[in-house]
């Protein structure tokens, strides 16, 4: 993985953690982008996958924590990130405790819940 790569997503991440996005404003650029990079994280040599742990980088441990967001959307893509989630969550039990601590922190880090006046207009 290239680091202009690592370096584009970690620059994306920085901006949603600092000014969240709900739904709408969390372009579909800018999910592909983050998407992209989880999909093509380097698994170890015997095939684990590690996103949420000691054995990710920081960059891959906020990008998959970002799209824990994908288990709300239904298409091919989010099939797939959903097979290569459970292998990482079936090979490591610090991935499952990151991805337990990922969820509550992804609510108050990376999601706006758009208000009443946003979601009628």
């Amino acid at each position: 993985m290239s680091s202009n790569q690592s370096s584009h997503v970690k620059e994306l991440l920085v901006t949603l953690r600092d000014n969240p996005a709900d739904t709408i404003t969390a372009s579909d650029d800018v999910l592909r982008d983050i998407y992209l990079y989880l999909m093509k994280a380097v698994s170890t040599p015997s095939g684990e996958v590690h996103w949420f742990c000691g054995e990710a980088s920081a960059v891959t441990i906020e990008a998959a924590t970002f799209l824990i967001r994908l288990m709300a959307y239904d298409s091919e893509e989010v099939a797939k990130w959903k097979t290569k989630l459970h292998h990482c969550l079936s090979g490591c039990t610090s991935c499952v405790q990151g991805f337990q601590r990922g969820k509550v922190a992804s609510k108050h880090t990376y999601v706006s819940f758009p208000s009443i006046e946003q979601q009628r207009g």
